[in-house]
């Protein structure tokens, strides 16, 4: 198995850990180190003297995000790939995780009825059923379903660092933003809530390491609404009105003029024609041609991969106690909406009852058998 070892960039330091090599096991098992059980157990600064980072990190050691439009095939082929590889699966970001609490399983949005409009919890069956296109609320579901997407690949760098195991993500958070160019363009979000958007992201995106592979499945738009038809979701067919052909190019044109480019200044990229959902040989091939790119910068001079360069232990360990903690995003996402974000801001005559009705809930703030407003001891459970 590889240990950590230094890129062959002119002029490194020798505190690298890029390694430059991605090996396909083709369904295989990969040899990694015993993993540190670190959903159960606390990696502590006392924790860091007994269980080191760096020699955990080998050739499997890599983040790969799969991006594409609607309906594309990015969950299968993503768990097709990680299979490849002998890598973690990390599958699209469900609506569920926003607006469950995942201490009790309680849905904020089990008060909506009483809610006013503008003051009801904004989700996707609203917005594809939206009659009022440039209302501007689905500004508010983006920033959340970002956060989510954040939070997860936040989680998958944490398991890399102690496993060693790198993973396979579908959809990335740093193919968001083409989600909010592609409404923008479309007329479902205003200029002012793009300028927030933009400064939201800029400002988060940044405390996380960018992938080292970023794949963009590519399907023709008659392809693509095929397929969006033979998966039947409800939401999705009765929103012909949201999900145009406007809104579906917008978001392909987005991804390639501007995701793609970008993620090709920081890593690899690899675009693929997935009109046809490729066979088992297919896969093979693409894996073969995955395992002959290079992952680490040709020269000082070239920019990518530089968020896996120079980190010592101790920089390491400290990035190992800090992704996928939630005290952690609190940092970056504890943030309200402007005011001038007056589309997607709660207006101040039901923020209050919103708040009560739904920040205030004693299922939001306290866990199962400890909410007072019933009897409960905060501190004992029942």
């Amino acid at each position: 198995m590889l240990g950590a070892q230094a890129s062959p960039v002119s002029g490194s330091s020798p505190l690298q850990i890029q390694v430059a090599t991605l090996k396909s096991t083709y369904g295989e098992s990969y040899p990694y180190d015993k993993p540190f059980p670190y959903k159960t157990k606390k990696y502590t600064l006392f924790t860091e003297f007994f269980d080191r980072t760096m020699p955990r990190l080998c050739e499997q050691s890599k983040i790969i995000t799969v991006d594409g439009n609607l309906g594309v095939g990015k969950k299968e082929f993503a768990q097709r790939l990680a299979k490849e590889f002998d890598l973690q699966y990390v599958g699209p970001t469900r609506e569920e995780s926003i607006f469950v609490q995942p201490r009790n399983g309680y849905d904020i949005r089990a008060v909506n009825n009483i809610l006013p409009y503008d003051a009801k919890t904004y989700d996707l069956e609203m917005f594809y059923n939206e009659q009022n296109i440039g209302y501007g609320r689905v500004g508010m579901l983006q920033c959340q379903w970002y956060r989510q997407k954040w939070l997860k690949y936040s989680e998958a760098l944490r398991h890399l660092l102690n496993t060693g195991q790198g993973s396979v993500i579908v959809s990335s958070p740093f193919s968001d933003f083409a989600y909010v160019d592609a409404m923008y363009k479309c007329g479902y979000v205003t200029k002012n809530f793009t300028r927030f958007y933009e400064d939201h992201f800029s400002s988060t995106i940044c405390e996380i390491w960018k992938p080292h592979l970023s794949i963009y499945l590519d399907a023709p738009l008659e392809n693509i609404k095929e397929n969006i038809q033979k998966r039947a979701d409800p939401k999705e067919m009765a929103s012909d009105k949201i999900l145009n052909d406007k809104y579906l190019e917008a978001l392909a044109i987005s991804y390639k003029e501007h995701f793609l480019p970008k993620m090709s200044k920081s890593g690899n990229v690899l675009e693929i024609d997935w009109e046809e959902r490729g066979d088992d040989l297919d896969m093979d091939a693409i894996a073969t041609e995955i395992s002959t790119m290079k992952f680490h910068a040709e020269d000082n001079e070239d920019s990518r991969f530089h968020d896996w360069y120079k980190h010592t232990e101790d920089e390491l360990c400290w990035h190992r106690r800090r992704f996928g903690k939630e005290e952690f995003s609190h940092l970056f996402f504890n943030r309200h909406f402007p005011s001038t974000c007056t589309e997607i801001f709660v207006p101040n005559e039901h923020w209050l009852l919103r708040q009560r009705l739904v920040d205030n809930h004693p299922a939001v703030l306290y866990d199962v058998g400890t909410a007072p407003q019933f009897g409960h001891s905060k501190f004992f459970s029942y």
